[in-house]
């Protein structure tokens, strides 16, 4: 990331009272906490959108007004009987206890903390985002079709863990220990999936009691088994993070309320055992320490947190010593976001200034440089709350609040602010065609700047599309993005009415069709084997094979292609299908009538059912649910297909 950023785009939250907007991004979907819950902001995918700005679709997770003691407060003739002055403001004072009354829960109710989980815990290629309130309760969300919904409270299974909501309390502070055992003070995701596809998720109590639990998928639910407990000696546990070391060891670091920063050398059997503890931080300097990072460089630990305003980076090896000690304040202001982008963090003050802190190994000693990054535009009375960078780190956000003084009838508002390092369009280009992984499924924040770019300059850069589209013959990742110059030549062509020629095929339905071409060749091929030794695993690969064929021919015969150049055989099994819409038989992928059928657009098969998969971008890809547990990736755009849920 560039030393200066430039705005791209900007979209507002409108909110009711002031709540300091923590952001996080997780592939495309960037989640920003405001006083309504948490808010997602997701790509479209649309490339023939003409607003010059990101396009995005939003949503939001509504704060739950549940808590784990709610009706062990209401319901507590200990509480109504009435209390001593000193309790009674111990009541009111104390978020945990507000759950006695739904009027205060109501209006006070806000969001701690969230965070993603490790990729393809839920469905296909998804994260989970687990959410904790300030009255104590946890739950988990999974994404589906561009919202999220609710998949698992686990604050219910805390209850049922201890199960003392059944005590009678004989005094405040008898009612005080139930509370503090099944409320939650903090969150956090082991980094990695187990190879059985489960994770590890922590909730940290308000007794200290540290409780790990394993978060397992069972087909299109969210089960949570409780693996085991630590119980520490600390004041209130405020932030906590895991990092991983090697297999079967990790290290969890948490801070308290008092200030102190403290490791836990941690090993996994039938069991966690701690097997040392460390103290990073003794100092009880009541400052809590917030925005915990970590990278790992050459078997060492950098580890870096905040305090007000100070920056502190500590190196550890990985048996927790302590190495050497960095501290810095960075200005006047406080820090209040540190984010890692790549092997380097990022730092923000609430004055709205970035500064990117580069920290370097020496003899085991921490070199730290910190350099202000240049943002081109000016942010006058508003405060940064916010800091993160999407998937690639190509595009950075910044999370606002307008502290502007309000007139009569205005709304208190978050600006969300997105910024890229260079107006060079024909860089997201040139990274899409030396992408590595040869797929488009987490570089969409690439091609949605790509976009931006070119309605921005309403052009498209100037390149040798000649050349891509030859590459592109036999190469379909290159055909995909050829595809997508093409929509949006096609889209500045139809609104601005630009020169023609500029690109040798503008098509756009006779890409797609050798793109669908190309995907049935390599299916062929890899089933040829299967087909000459008869040895299919099942009927559907068989039938799947067959419909490759057929669409190749289809394909050969609409193109006037040789057909002998695509498929090594023309003579398959013969399957018969239905029209959904006549009863007449189907010739190739429609009947004699010329109606419409729904086809898999991975194995060409009709689809007959109601339960399907289908892209959430605008490709209009399905695919039969058959595939479910091969994680089917749409064949035009390489985003992973979501399982559609018609109502019966």
């Amino acid at each position: 990331m560039a030393n200066t950023l430039h705005e791209v785009s900007r979209r507002t939250i409108v909110i009711t009272k002031y709540e300091e907007p923590a952001m996080l991004w997780n592939k495309s979907v960037l989640t920003i906490r405001t006083d309504k819950g948490v808010s997602c902001i997701e790509y479209t995918h649309n490339l023939r959108c003409l607003d010059k700005n990101i396009d995005c679709t939003e949503s939001i997770v509504p704060t739950s007004k549940s808590s784990p003691v709610t009706d062990y407060l209401t319901n507590n003739s200990f509480i109504k009987k009435g209390l001593s002055n000193m309790e009674l403001s111990q009541l009111a004072l104390d978020p945990s206890f507000w759950p006695y009354s739904p009027h205060i829960v109501e209006e006070m109710v806000s969001v701690v903390s969230f965070d993603w989980s490790p990729t393809d815990l839920c469905f296909n290629n998804k994260s989970v985002l687990a959410v904790l309130n300030n009255i104590g309760n946890v739950e988990l969300f999974c994404p589906h079709r561009c919202t999220l919904v609710s998949a698992l409270d686990i604050s219910k299974h805390v209850n049922k863990l201890f199960d003392v909501v059944s005590n009678i309390p004989k005094c405040f502070n008898d009612l005080r220990e139930v509370v503090e055992t099944v409320v939650s003070t903090a969150i956090c995701w082991a980094p990695k999936l187990n190879p059985d596809g489960s994770c590890y998720f922590v909730t940290v109590q308000k007794n200290g009691n540290i409780l790990l639990w394993l978060i397992k998928r069972d087909i299109l639910l969210l089960k949570a088994e409780y693996f085991c407990s630590i119980q520490v000696k600390s004041s209130e546990i405020t932030t906590i993070q895991w990092i991983n070391k090697l297999d079967h060891t990790f290290i969890l670091v948490y801070s308290n309320m008092v200030g102190e920063i403290v490791a836990l050398n941690c090993k996994i059997g039938e069991n966690v055992e701690v097997m040392s503890k460390h103290t990073l931080w003794a100092h009880k300097d009541r400052m809590i320490a917030k925005n915990l990072q970590y990278i790992v460089i050459d078997n060492k630990i950098i580890f870096t947190c905040t305090k007000h305003r100070h920056f502190i980076a500590i190196l550890l090896d990985m048996d927790c010593n302590i190495l050497s000690q960095f501290v810095k304040n960075v200005n006047d202001y406080k820090i209040t976001v540190n984010t890692k982008c790549g092997d380097q963090f990022y730092i923000g003050t609430v004055n709205c200034e970035v500064y990117k802190v580069n920290v370097t190994i020496s003899n085991n000693n921490l070199d730290v440089k910190i350099s202000m990054v240049h943002l081109k535009e000016t942010y006058a009375n508003y405060e940064l709350y916010g800091l993160t960078f999407s998937s690639n780190n190509v595009i950075c956000s910044l999370g606002l609040l307008n502290r502007k003084i309000l007139i009569r009838k205005d709304y208190m508002k978050i600006e969300i602010i997105l910024l890229c390092t260079d107006t060079n369009y024909a860089n997201e280009v040139e990274v899409l065609l030396n992408n590595p992984t040869k797929t488009l499924t987490n570089m969409w924040d690439y091609v949605e700047l790509f976009r931006y770019k070119c309605m921005k300059t309403r052009s498209l850069p100037v390149l040798d599309f000649k050349q891509i589209l030859e590459e592109a013959e036999t190469n379909i990742y290159k055909l995909k993005i050829y595809l997508i110059i093409a929509i949006i030549y096609d889209t500045l062509q139809i609104n601005l009415k630009l020169y023609k020629g500029l690109l040798p095929e503008c098509s756009i339905e006779l890409i797609q069709d050798k793109i669908m071409a190309l995907h049935a060749q390599s299916r062929v091929k890899e089933l040829y084997k299967l087909y000459l030794d008869k040895k299919f695993p099942n009927d559907f690969l068989a039938e799947t094979f067959t419909s490759l064929v057929n669409y190749l021919k289809y394909y050969c015969k609409k193109y006037d292609k040789n057909l002998k150049e695509y498929i090594p055989v023309d003579r398959t099994k013969d399957y018969k299908y239905v029209c959904q819409c006549c009863d007449n038989f189907l010739d190739g992928f429609t009947c004699s009538n010329g109606h419409l059928n729904m086809f898999c657009s991975l194995t060409f098969t009709p689809i007959e059912t109601c339960n399907y998969l289908v892209c959430n971008s605008n490709c209009g890809i399905t695919a039969r649910i058959e595939l479910y547990n091969d994680k089917p990736i749409c064949v035009l755009c390489d985003t992973h297909l979501d399982l559609c849920n018609l109502p019966n």
